[in-house]
């Protein structure tokens, strides 16, 4: 949401879909690109296999501005 937000502190982002999803994590961990100001950011896989709602996590780093949220 439009907030502000610290280094360090975590983003949870969910992901639905309509139907169950199996995530493989055999080649890597999958993740999400998110904008941050001007710049491409991932936020990694961190629950939800097996089901339609997946949870993916960006630490926000220092030294990031994104103005308009």
């Amino acid at each position: 949401s439009n907030d502000t937000y610290i280094a360090g502190e975590n983003l949870e982002f969910t992901v639905n879909t309509s139907e169950n999803v199996t995530v493989d994590t055999t080649n890597g961990t999958p993740s999400i690109a998110i904008t941050v100001g001007s710049s491409t950011k991932n936020a990694t896989y961190v629950s939800g296999s097996g089901s339609s709602a997946l949870t993916f996590r960006y630490t926000v780093e220092s030294g990031l501005v994104d103005s308009d949220g």
